[in-house]
């Protein structure tokens, strides 16, 4: 019998190219709760898709809700409609959630010497809320679904 890792199929957006850097209008296809091993703080860990592009999955994503990186968490939820100071049930409550994302390649060295890429959020991207955007106030020039007249003649 043969073990397959099927966690490994999505590491590399589901055996496919990765997507190029840029920004996307994503929607949370999957969010599960977690806590860091590290320093014990609980978070959210969201699978991003791009929306636009036949809901490809784009990256994974880390909302920390406590200790250090509680302040990008919660900013991150609110850019993803939920209102200050709302309960959440589960991190479930976050799927269909859609918002802009800035995402970046980040380069890393695996644990066998040789190099990895994989696209992240950009929380440092300009004029983002941690990388995000709320879908109500997209980032200058994205073209919006609606926007483009369309007609044929």
């Amino acid at each position: 019998m043969v073990n397959i890792n099927w966690a490994d199929m999505d590491k590399d957006n589901g055996g496919g190219r990765m997507m190029p850097p840029g920004v996307y209008l994503v929607e949370v296809s999957e969010a599960r709760e977690g806590v860091s091993k590290k320093s014990g703080d609980p978070y959210f860990k969201l699978d991003l898709v791009a929306v636009d592009f036949q809901r490809k999955k784009l990256c994974d994503d880390i909302l920390m809700l406590g200790g250090k990186g509680a302040g990008i968490g919660l900013r991150k939820l609110i850019a993803l409609g939920i209102e200050r100071g709302a309960m959440l049930d589960s991190a479930h409550e976050l799927i269909g959630k859609r918002v802009y994302a800035r995402v970046d390649v980040e380069e890393w060295e695996k644990s066998d010497g040789t190099s990895g890429k994989q696209l992240k959020v950009n929380i440092k991207a300009p004029g983002s809320d941690m990388g995000y955007w709320n879908v109500k106030t997209p980032p200058d020039g994205v073209t919006v679904p609606g926007d483009v007249d369309d007609t044929p003649f």
